[in-house]
């Protein structure tokens, strides 16, 4: 809190409930529809007229996620949409972004989890799984990851879901999520990318 000590418009971090590190900077939400980068190697000085960048203004559609993803890109989640935020190798400022997919969001944060080329989570589909392809490019398949249980998918408390929780262990996709009428997660669904089925 306070101001900070370089002086405006240079701000101290804001009060957020989560952030990323990356490149050397932190990425933050600074709205429901903005990001707001560091400076580089300073967790806690911020220029708003400078690092903060904003998808899809008065649309109803809001941040639930971050994920670096390769080199410079951090790919930016929302609930309804993907979009990718690339920055500039050499000033590390933002250089542009675009949109990847307007078919699925993330509804849970904490279940964004890197497998290798793959970065799965949870969306209103089920989990979805993005491939980092040629030139850093991600391609999505046409159907959710999930599919072959779609009957489980279906029985997620959707009301609760934003609290589902992933991780990547020992070849396995683990995605603790809440089902029937729990509040809190109570089934654990298990992907092996072994043999590439649900366990």
């Amino acid at each position: 809190t306070g101001v900070n000590a370089a002086g405006a418009p240079i701000i101290n971090m804001p009060a957020v409930d989560w952030g990323i590190f990356f490149k050397s900077r932190f990425v933050l939400p600074y709205a429901r529809d903005q990001y707001i980068f560091s400076d580089i190697l300073d967790p806690n000085s911020y220029d708003p007229s400078q690092n903060q960048f904003r998808l899809l203004p008065g649309t109803a559609d809001w941040i639930t996620a971050a994920f670096p993803y390769q080199e410079g890109r951090v790919l930016a989640l929302y609930r309804k949409s993907v979009h990718a935020i690339v920055l500039d190798n050499t000033s590390l400022s933002i250089a542009q972004a675009f949109e990847i997919t307007r078919n699925f969001g993330c509804v849970a944060r904490r279940s964004v989890v890197n497998c290798g080329p793959s970065i799965l989570w949870l969306s209103d589909q089920g989990v979805v799984r993005m491939e980092i392809g040629n030139e850093l490019s991600l391609t999505s398949a046409s159907a959710p990851l999930s599919d072959p249980i779609q009957d489980i998918i279906d029985t997620i408390n959707w009301s609760y879901a934003a609290n589902s929780v992933g991780v990547f262990w020992k070849n396995r996709y683990y995605l603790a999520v809440p089902t029937g009428s729990s509040t809190v997660n109570n089934s654990v669904l298990v992907y092996n990318f072994l043999n590439e089925k649900w366990e």
